[in-house]
């Protein structure tokens, strides 16, 4: 009994199971797929509910499936409230969700990611199914172009579903897209190397190669990296080869960045690289409007007139109503005259660089540029009045220009100092000092007035003069080593020793050495004592034995001038004689110096018993007037020793001193012509030539004689230091009939 109710119970049951499956078959076949059985069915399943729970849920389960979301609506509305069945309400709950994430999908697609962004927010992380709200976000998140947000979201994702091996290179391409829109950013910032930092690796590695590849190839353009631009070009267009965009892009950018770069080298002042980068790109000429304009800008930089004319010309015939191009070919012409007008001046043409610009300058379309140029010419051609005429019409024409004025004072400065120096020139002294002095006195150039106005005195050998001005000078400009040199050099001549020795010891020795080479054989009247021994041996043909000297001799200053006492021992032709002198050496101003000497031998040999000398020197700006006369009394005889002769300075290296020597009593004469070199500072060679019929150095037993003579003398002074010199020379007397003597002499000085 127990077992026939068993088998009953089961076989009610596989009964109901297969009415169940046949209802749901015939359901999805005709119900479903059928939209009138489906809203017949609906309507009776709605009010058959209470009876067929299960039929609800697998028709709702049915409706979401099929993506029928209104006709799943409809059919929960029509449900009796509370829902007892719990397949039901799981049935209600999953078609929510699916009709939420299909509106969602329906957002995205219509291009309104906020809308799926405010449907699934709420669903992430904490919703039924945060895998597809974590996908909708992301997808939303890249529509609304916040990667960033979608690289958070999809790197969380893939640490949270590991298996969906789809989410990491999603990432990946992700950040690649972010670095590129970065660049892009850079880009269109003009941060042209940032740009290429961030696109340089989405090219070479990513998949966005295209986008990375222009992003990458427009920078380079921008930086002038021509070469590797082009590269990038290439290479697109090798993977592109459809694309036309690729080549027309590649050479406007290229055109864009080629002249972009050479307007940049033109107003950097590099006129050159300008050139080169237009002829570069277009070799033939074939350079559009911008191009050329660029080139002929860059000629005329360059001076390079004719080519930049030959340019605007061919513009300006091409586009006969641009003004700008007709103005930018007048204003070259002007430049042009300009050009050939300052290019004449530099070649030391002014009258032709005159006729040049003075048209241009009438003309009035050039007043400025043209007027400065036609002053300058004037100013070369010492037209000082023209050019201060100039100068002050562009004065009253733009009085706002300070420096034209100020042009105008220095011109007229430049005028006086050179009326001054042509006058210096001329060997006026005294009109130069006249001219310049008021300058000097205002200010307005002190130094070049000064230095002139202390040459003025010095050819008027004024010497207190042109000191006291060099010494101003020096105090005025310390630095300007040449001034201190010079203030040494004028007090030493003005006779100011004491204060020009001060202000030498102030010089380093390169500069005292100038001082020294200034002076030269004037270092005695720096140091005013010395003392000096010199000495000397001599052959003498015939029977004349060999013979020498020694002497010594002593300066001592006084206040007009310099007293040298000397005394000397001579043994000669066999003879013995001692002689003592003393020596006045003065100046008398003006360039005039004298010299007075007194003699004594007590011996009645070959040197006069008694002897008187005077001599005069004027000096007359590079040359000097000599004169002088000798008294020599001999204990049978009386000789008188009279010369004439004109000195010659034409530097302070090189001297020259011409004459003539002449005894009355016998009518013998000599002639003399003697150089000196000044060289290494103060060192001197020195060479003295007499030929003629001698007199003095004929004295042979206490009788003159007449007979023809030459000597030769060729000596140089040692500069050892400052104050010791040492004299060396070597001679060769010839006297027809009597003798030819050959010797040396060396002498000794102490300064100090």
């Amino acid at each position: 009994m127990q077992s026939k109710t068993i088998k009953w119970t089961v076989g009610l049951l596989v009964a109901i199971a297969i009415g169940a499956l046949a209802i749901g078959f015939v359901y999805q076949t005709f119900v479903i797929r059928h939209p009138v059985t489906s809203s017949l069915a609906s309507t009776s399943l709605g009010l058959e509910y209470a009876a067929h729970p299960g039929i609800v849920a697998l028709a709702l389960g049915a409706r979401c499936r099929t993506g029928e979301y209104v006709q799943a609506q409809q059919l929960i509305r029509q449900i009796a409230t509370p829902i007892k069945s719990a397949a039901v309400r799981r049935a209600i709950a999953h078609c929510n969700q699916d009709f939420t994430f299909a509106r969602a999908a329906s957002f995205l697609r219509k291009g309104d990611a906020a809308g799926a962004i405010r449907l699934m927010t709420p669903w992430y992380p904490k919703g039924p199914d945060p895998y597809r709200a974590g996908v909708i976000l992301m997808r939303s998140d890249i529509l609304e172009h916040h990667l960033n947000q979608a690289i958070a979201m999809g790197s969380a994702l893939a640490a949270r579903y590991p298996g969906d091996s789809t989410l990491l290179p999603l990432v990946r391409e992700l950040k690649n897209r972010a670095v590129l829109d970065r660049a892009q950013a850079a880009l269109h910032a003009g941060h042209f190397a940032q740009a290429i930092g961030w696109a340089t690796p989405a090219y070479q590695n990513g998949p966005n190669f295209y986008r990375a590849g222009l992003i990458l190839a427009q920078s380079d353009l921008a930086e002038h990296h021509l070469r590797r631009a082009d590269a990038v070009y290439a290479a697109l267009a090798r993977r592109y080869p459809k694309d036309p965009r690729l080549g027309r892009e590649a050479d406007s950018l290229r055109t864009r960045a080629i002249l972009t770069a050479a307007r940049a080298a033109l107003i950097d002042h590099q006129p050159a690289l300008a050139i080169r980068r237009i002829r570069t790109r277009y070799p033939n000429g074939s350079a559009p409007y911008d191009a050329k304009l660029i080139l002929a800008e860059a000629y005329a930089s360059e001076h390079r007139i004719n080519h930049a004319s030959r340019i605007y010309h061919g513009l300006v015939g091409r586009y006969p109503k641009n003004r700008a191009l007709a103005v930018a070919a007048e204003n070259l012409s002007i430049q042009k005259t300009r050009a050939v007008a300052r290019a004449e001046l530099a070649a030391h043409e002014p009258r032709r660089a005159i006729r040049t610009i003075r048209p241009l300058y009438r003309s009035g379309r050039d007043p400025y540029d043209s007027g400065l140029v036609l002053a300058s010419a004037e100013v070369a051609l010492h037209h000082f009045a023209r050019a201060e005429r100039i100068y002050a019409v562009l004065a009253r024409r733009y009085p706002r220009d300070r420096a034209l004025g100020a042009a105008a004072e220095n011109l007229r400065t430049r005028a006086t100092l050179a009326e001054a120096r042509a006058e210096l020139a001329a060997h006026e002294p005294r009109r130069a000092i006249r001219t310049v002095r008021p300058l000097y006195r205002s200010g307005r150039d002190p130094y070049d007035s000064g230095l002139v106005l202390a040459r003025a005195y010095g050819q008027l050998h004024q010497n207190r003069q042109a000191a006291r001005i060099d010494a101003q000078l020096a105090a005025r400009y310390p630095k300007d080593r040449d001034l201190a040199v010079a203030s040494v050099v004028t007090r030493v001549q003005a006779g100011h020793a004491r204060a020009a020795r001060g202000e030498l010891a102030a010089l380093n020795p390169s500069e005292q050495a100038l001082v020294f080479g200034s002076l030269g054989v004037s270092l005695t009247r720096l140091y005013r004592h010395f003392v000096s021994l010199d000495g000397g041996i001599a052959n003498s043909t015939g029977a004349y034995p060999s013979d020498n000297q020694f002497g010594i001799r002593a300066g001592l200053p006084a206040a007009d001038g310099t007293f040298v006492a000397s005394a000397q021992r001579i043994h000669r032709f066999g003879q013995t004689a001692e002689s003592f002198g003393v020596d006045f050496y003065t100046a008398f101003g003006a360039g005039a110096s004298g010299e007075f000497s007194v003699g004594y031998s007590p011996n009645d040999t070959i040197l006069a018993h008694e002897s008187l000398g005077m001599a005069l020197s004027k000096s007359v700006g590079a040359f000097s007037l000599d004169m002088s006369v000798r008294h020599l009394i001999f204990s049978n005889a009386v000789a008188n020793i009279i010369f004439g002769g004109v000195g010659f300075y034409p530097d302070r290296h090189v001297h020259l001193e011409t004459g003539l020597y002449y005894v009355p009593e016998t009518n013998a004469y000599s002639f003399l012509v003697a150089p000196e070199w000044f060289h290494g500072g103060i060192n001197r060679t020195y060479l003295y030539l007499t030929a003629g019929e001698a007199g003095e150095q004929l004295i042979v037993q206490n009788s003159i004689l007449r007979t023809p003579s030459y000597g030769v003398r060729l000596g140089e002074v040692f500069e050892l230091t400052h104050r010791i010199s040492l004299n060396v020379a070597v001679f060769d007397d010839y006297r027809s009939g009597l003798y030819d003597r050959r010797g040396l002499y060396l002498s000794l000085t102490r300064r100090w």
